[in-house]
């Protein structure tokens, strides 16, 4: 799955953009105009300020169905399932149930590699291996939280959303908007970014993913400094 949240957000705040520019521009005409009288032009004013703010909810709506439909999608990632499915995973954690915390996480990371891309499954052992004493089990851990650490963001973003339009605050010309546009289009880059990761990962074995989170947390650690 790819989400491409960032072009979807970007045409979006395009579309925000040239319409809320036009409804500025009236204010201005209206402001400027020496034909009518003052009540009438003020009355004017309202009317599109009234505008203004009917266009700041319907476009946050759409930014929060965006955000919240690509979470439904992560939860219905799913894989072409055998007639034995559900046995598998019943074989498995039972499995994990009798090695004890003798389960290496290389055993553990086969263990599950069969599930790996079916979003609800992998939930399901990720709370087993997060529950569990004994060998914490990191790269298979951490492979199975990867869909979880996508929609946390996406939640973040979908709450930022619900206030994100708001001309009476930030104006669509200002330095307040873009800063907020940027901050909002590099989340959704590291959003994208971590999608296409994942799917990446789900090809990788266990040396490969290992090799691959050590170089993230470095990173992270990097960024930080």
């Amino acid at each position: 799955m790819k989400t491409d949240i960032k072009n979807k957000i970007q045409a979006i705040i395009e579309q925000y953009s040239t319409i809320t520019k036009a409804l500025l521009n009236d204010i201005k005409e209206l402001e400027a105009d020496q034909v009518y009288s003052a009540d009438y032009r003020q009355d004017k004013i309202r009317q599109v300020q009234a505008l203004m703010k009917e266009t700041d909810g319907k476009f946050n709506a759409q930014l929060v169905e965006l955000l919240q439909g690509t979470i439904q999608d992560i939860n219905g990632i799913s894989l072409n399932k055998p007639a034995d499915y559900q046995a598998q995973i019943s074989n498995a954690l039972e499995f994990i149930k009798m090695s004890g915390e003798g389960l290496t996480d290389e055993q553990a990371f086969e263990i599950i590699t069969p599930f790996l891309g079916d979003y609800r499954t992998m939930r399901l052992f990720r709370n087993v291996f997060a529950n569990r004493s004994g060998n914490t089990c990191n790269v298979t851990l951490f492979m199975l939280s990867r869909f979880d650490a996508i929609i946390a963001k996406l939640e973040e973003l979908a709450d930022l959303a619900k206030q994100f339009f708001n001309c009476g605050s930030y104006a669509v010309n200002s330095l307040g908007f873009t800063i907020r546009t940027n901050m909002v289009l590099g989340e959704a880059e590291a959003i994208d970014s971590m999608m296409d990761k994942l799917n990446d990962r789900l090809k990788l074995n266990f040396s490969e993913i290992e090799e691959d989170m050590e170089k993230e947390i470095q990173d992270e650690l990097t960024a930080e400094e």
